[in-house]
């Protein structure tokens, strides 16, 4: 029974990756229509939240293969508690999140390769990607789509809550000092800080490579224009025992 597990767990994450390419088809069709510029991160369709219009934008794409918004590991909704009966809106390493429409996915993006108009939900605008035409370098270590916990995540230097891991693999750190997760949506690295497949989660980048990495190696690759990629290093702490 251990091998037909680990043979089931393999087989599913085999699935996570090939649908994480496919997203990168998605993007590299829409790319290709709007002269390499990614979408804005302020389209009508999302009626406001940025986080996740991508999906609104995208919508044309994966609504044809459904089956492609959630890794097969986490599908069903987080269940809800004796404080909150309803499933929470957010998702985990084994459960999805709700997108705007009401779909549970359990990937989101890079909100850094935005094409954004203006600074967007507090993200300088300068530091965007905005186009695959701006980018010479790097491609393979620019994430563009990953398993995640929420819609989207544009992690920076800028504030400790944006940059760190979270204190346990399957929560978010308490933002409230009460024990809640008030504001979670703004964790940004948090949302994608968690072993979903084993001690890895999955990951598409700008260049349509998809591959597994282990959580620590978050921290390496190429969020921003601005990220440095080696600063974590520096910075005492900043990873919990679980991310190593």
């Amino acid at each position: 029974m251990p091998a037909l597990s680990k043979a089931k767990d393999k087989a599913r994450n085999i699935s996570c990756i090939s649908n994480l390419k496919q997203w990168g088809v998605f993007w590299n069709l829409y790319t290709m229509d709007y002269n390499g510029r990614f979408s804005t991160g302020t389209d009508p369709a999302a009626n406001g939240a940025a986080r996740g219009e991508w999906f609104m934008v995208l919508q044309n794409y994966w609504s044809k293969k459904p089956q492609l918004v959630t890794c097969p590991e986490a599908v069903k909704p987080t269940p809800g508690d004796a404080g909150h009966p309803a499933p929470y809106d957010f998702g985990g390493i084994k459960t999805a999140y709700k997108q705007i429409d009401g779909t549970y996915s359990s990937y989101g993006l890079n909100l850094w390769v935005y094409n954004a108009p203006s600074d967007l939900q507090g993200r300088p605008q300068a530091y965007h990607w905005r186009s695959i035409n701006n980018i010479q370098r790097n491609l393979s270590i620019i994430p563009l789509q990953l398993d995640s916990r929420w819609r989207g995540g544009g992690p920076d230097y800028g504030l400790v809550t944006q940059y760190r891991a979270p204190d346990l693999p399957d929560k978010y750190t308490d933002t409230s000092g009460n024990g809640n997760i008030g504001g979670y949506a703004s964790l940004e690295m948090e949302h994608f800080a968690l072993p979903r497949h084993g001690k890895r989660l999955n990951s598409v980048f700008i260049d349509g490579s998809a591959h597994g990495q282990r959580v620590k190696d978050l921290w390496g690759l190429k969020w921003s224009r601005n990220w440095d990629e080696a600063k974590w290093q520096a910075i005492p702490g900043l990873l919990p025992g679980w991310t190593k």
